[in-house]
């Protein structure tokens, strides 16, 4: 990796590998300028995995649009980016060990309702928010 800074070679002098999520934080030190600065590696869904919509059009996976779709129905809530951030993971990982990835393709609906239980056992005003705007692609066996 190049630094941030002056764009020269760098090297990693610290690396932890996170326990809730697929990811790897690094410490890294340009071998120019030595300025210091971290990096957080993350898997890239998008080349892996599809979303399938409701009328059977395949669309690349987006973890942003997921995050952006919690983030508004956390919007009631002062750290609804950083809950945002935490909760987009619990979905992705929820969604991989469930095995409701079939030949790298997700359904919409399946995508959209592992959204909704995870809001709703964390804040069920949020996951009342979410069902509002994703209707469509929510079943109709949710109770309000």
């Amino acid at each position: 990796m190049v630094c941030i800074y002056c764009y020269n070679d760098t090297h990693v002098y610290n690396s932890r590998q996170k326990t809730r999520n697929p990811s790897v934080w690094r410490r890294r030190r340009c071998n120019v300028c030595v300025a210091q600065f971290s990096t957080l590696e993350l898997p890239d869904y998008a080349s892996a995995l599809v979303v399938q919509s409701m009328n059977g059009k395949l669309y690349p996976f987006s973890r942003d649009k997921l995050f952006l779709s919690l983030y508004s129905a956390l919007g009631h809530r002062q750290d609804a980016r950083n809950v945002a951030t935490e909760l987009t993971h619990t979905v992705i990982g929820s969604l991989l060990r469930k095995k409701a990835v079939k030949d790298g393709a997700i359904s919409v609906n399946s995508l959209s309702m592992q959204a909704y239980i995870t809001l709703k056992r964390f804040d069920p005003l949020a996951a009342h928010t979410y069902k509002a705007y994703h209707k469509n692609a929510l079943s109709t066996k949710i109770s309000s």
